[in-house]
């Protein structure tokens, strides 16, 4: 150990005067016949000799050595020392102890001059040559040598000192002058500090943290394995480690807020604890890292002391966990949820965002008490929800379940619908519960509207034999009037009240189709549905069944209800069905009649009094006529195609000469006869006169809608050389006139030189 340097003789020597120096000790071997003689100094009074002591008679190495020339000061000072000193010469052999050394080792005064060093050293005899060896080599290379020696007393116990001996010159000779100090206890103290501390450090590291101390003002300290571990190093063999390794190891961004927390720390409390980024020496990843510890002063100066823990992987679970109950709360608020929670034990809970603007107050980072809630709820409310909470608590309910409504501090009244699942400890009792809230606003006054609507309706419905049914999409729950089952041959009350339970009234084939049918509505998001379907009685019966719905949906678009009304329709079925019959039977009996007809016709015509081209015009009309009939009978009198009457009308044409375009629309049966008869004179004409009649003729049809008006055109080319005629025949004055009537617009027919051409522009019909 190294000693205050005004305790070290030969230190204290070398700093003297010059006049002092030079007053050296001279040191006379007996083995080259030399005595003690006189030095350049007087003799020191009561300066120490060699006596005949036992290492003196066995040592065979002569008489002792006198020390002189030693100023008064200085042997006051090393008499004086708790330390023990001893001088020896190049050899080893000791020349001076004073009372420390003697009585450290247990000797007399005197005793153990004369003696080799040898004798106060405990290790064995080879060892002890070897280790004398190489601490002479140290100090004649160095001058210098510090260490710690195990001796051995006088009466054979053997101890520990901190020795420090330095190379002195005495009379122009080497001498080693050695100041030592006992350690033993001392030493017994670190070892069993170093034990404490391993175990502790060994019970810390166990845990996963790295002990780490730090000195402030030298930049130099002590890290555990972990710690190196943790920062991507290779640890030391003695733990040393320095502050830049550690400050280089910090995350760039995180540099500032550590060196502010530090700061903190030195000038408050002392207590250091903070969580960031490091990047890993090693292989340069980044780390999160949990440091906890405190500054503490010493005499060497200020000292950072505490544990490292790293915590990336917590981190990435917490980031999970996070990343977990943010799609969980995106999931609940998606569906119109918000979440809440209560601890019974401490009287206090909390509730998520969403379910604070549901209440109308805020939520952020403070818990709410049992009486908070309360206050919320509507006073006409408020027993009825504690009574529910009070039986979930108790177990006398599976679960908590209650409606109630709630005040906002702005006054509005909002309905909320609550569930809660309660835990409960190993000895039954209720320590937590958790749960939704869910806005029921909009439902219940849907519901109690159409209630109030359904009243009123029920008078005005139940004369005219109208059932109405309601049905909650959402849970399947369908509500009837008692005038629904009639229409459907239950008694009153006996309708089992889901929607189940109405497909089975309705034949499979017709409860299929309907299902589809409102599955497609809602998924439309479309307001209104009619139906039409059948129904199988339980007295067996077949009725016809045909009503209306009209949906209702949350903001969202969520279909939530279906409300509508229901006909018995069997008898207009009826009747429409003998009405078609009569209709089928008219229609057959008109064709009759054309047939008739064209049979007087040809009869009347016979003869060269008519000419042919007149009774070929006749029969042309009254087939165009019978075509245009024969068109609307398929459409039961109701509409024509107008594609399908141009595609009749063209028909008996060379096919390819004539090209047709535009979009498919519904014409009125009269204004469908009206367009046939047109097409077949301009067809006839054609045929006869125009394009038609060579063989590079073509006729182009084409039919246009322009927002509410219709533009018909016929285009006639390649044909002969068109003449304007000098008259109006009967084909023109037709179209120009009845069709344009019919079609309620106007209606030209013109005579370029390349071909005809007819156009028609109208309203489009109703």
């Amino acid at each position: 150990m190294l000693l205050p340097s005004h305790l070290a003789p030969d230190q204290a020597l070398a700093r003297a005067p010059p006049t002092i120096q030079r007053r050296s000790l001279r040191i006379h071997s007996e083995a080259k016949g030399g005595a003690v003689g006189d030095s350049d100094a007087e003799p020191v009074p009561g300066a120490r000799r060699a006596t005949k002591g036992h290492c003196a008679a066995g040592s065979g190495a002569g008489g002792a050595h006198e020390i002189a020339g030693a100023l008064q000061t200085y042997r006051l000072i090393v008499e004086s020392m708790t330390e023990g000193v001893s001088l020896s010469t190049e050899d080893g052999i000791i020349v001076y102890t004073n009372p420390a050394e003697d009585r450290m080792f247990g000797y007399s005064e005197g005793e153990l001059i004369g003696c080799h060093v040898s004798t106060q050293n405990a290790g064995p005899g080879e060892a002890n040559d070897d280790r004398v060896a190489e601490v002479i080599g140290t100090l004649r290379r160095e001058g210098v040598w510090v260490g710690e020696w195990h001796n051995r007393r006088r009466d054979g116990s053997t101890f520990y000192t901190a020795s420090r001996i330095t190379a002195v010159m005495l009379d122009g000779r080497t001498h080693w002058l050695c100041v030592q100090r006992d350690i033993t206890k001392e030493r017994a103290e670190r070892a069993a500090h170093a034990g404490t501390k391993e175990r502790l450090q060994l019970a810390v590291e166990g845990t996963g943290a790295g002990i780490y101390d730090m000195n402030l003002e030298t930049g130099i300290g002590y890290w555990s394995e972990s710690v190196f571990r943790i920062l991507g190093f290779v640890p030391t063999p003695d733990g040393r480690a320095t502050v830049p390794m550690w400050r280089e190891r910090i995350h760039p961004d995180d540099a500032d807020s550590v060196l502010t927390e530090h700061k903190r720390a030195i000038g408050g409390s002392g207590d250091f604890r903070q969580e960031f980024r490091i990047v890993r020496a090693d292989d340069g990843k980044t780390r999160w890292i949990s440091v906890v510890g405190r500054m503490v002063p010493d005499a060497v100066g200020l000292r950072s002391i505490g544990t490292i823990v790293d915590t990336t992987e917590r981190k990435r679970v917490e980031a999970a966990q996070r990343d977990s109950e943010a799609r969980l709360r995106v999931a609940m608020e998606a569906g119109k949820l918000g979440s809440w929670w209560f601890d019974i034990e401490s009287g206090t809970g909390g509730w998520s965002e969403y379910s604070a603007r549901m209440l109308g107050v805020s939520a952020k980072n403070r818990a709410v008490t049992f009486g908070e809630w309360r206050g919320l709820v509507y006073p006409g409310d408020r027993v009825a929800a504690e009574a529910a909470f009070a039986a979930a608590i108790a177990g006398e309910t599976p679960i908590y379940d209650a409606e109630y409504r709630v005040v906002h501090p702005n006054g509005a009244v909002r309905r909320l619908h609550a569930v809660g699942a309660v835990e409960r400890g190993a000895d039954g009792c209720a320590t937590y519960v958790v749960g939704t809230f869910r806005d029921v606003t909009d439902e219940r006054n849907a519901s109690e509207a159409l209630a109030e609507s359904a009243g009123r309706l029920d008078l005005a419905v139940t004369a005219h034999g109208i059932g109405i049914f309601d049905w909650y999409v959402q849970t399947g729950k369908v509500v009837w009037t008692e005038q629904e089952e009639t229409l459907f041959g239950l008694r009153p009350g006996s309708f089992g009240g889901d929607i189940a339970d109405w497909a089975k009234c309705l034949l499979p084939e017709d409860a299929e189709a309907m299902q589809a049918a409102m599955g497609e509505a809602m998924a439309e998001r479309r307001p209104r549905l009619d139906f039409a379907f059948r129904i199988r009685r339980p007295d067996g019966a077949i009725r016809w069944i045909e009503g209306s719905g009209r949906f209702l949906y949350g903001d969202d678009g969520t279909p939530l209800r279906m409300v509508g009304t229901n006909m018995d329709v069997t008898e207009r079925r009826r009747a429409e069905d003998h009405q078609r019959l009569l209709v089928n039977e008219l229609n057959h009996r008109v064709k009759n009649t054309l047939a008739i007809v064209q049979g007087i016709a040809h009869q009347s015509f016979r003869g060269p009094a008519v000419p042919a081209e007149i009774r070929s015009a006749f029969d042309g009309r009254l087939a165009a006529l019978s075509a245009a009939h024969n068109l609307l009978t398929r459409e039961s009198w109701e509409a024509a195609s107008i594609a399908q009457v141009v595609a009749d009308a063209v028909a008996p044409l060379q096919s390819g000469r004539v090209e047709t375009s535009g979009p498919d629309l519904r014409l009125p049966a009269k204004t469908a006869v009206a367009l046939a008869l047109a097409l077949h004179e301009l067809c006839t004409n054609a045929a006869k006169y125009g394009a038609l009649s060579s063989p590079d003729g073509t006729v182009a049809v084409e039919w246009v809608v322009a927002g509410e008006m219709l533009r018909f055109s016929w285009r006639e080319s390649g044909g002969p050389r068109v003449v304007t005629p000098t008259r109006r025949g009967f084909g023109t004055r037709m179209i120009e006139r009845a069709l344009a009537a019919e079609f309620g617009g106007t209606a030209t027919i013109a005579f370029p030189p390349e071909g005809v051409i007819c156009t028609l522009e109208a309203r489009l019909p109703a």
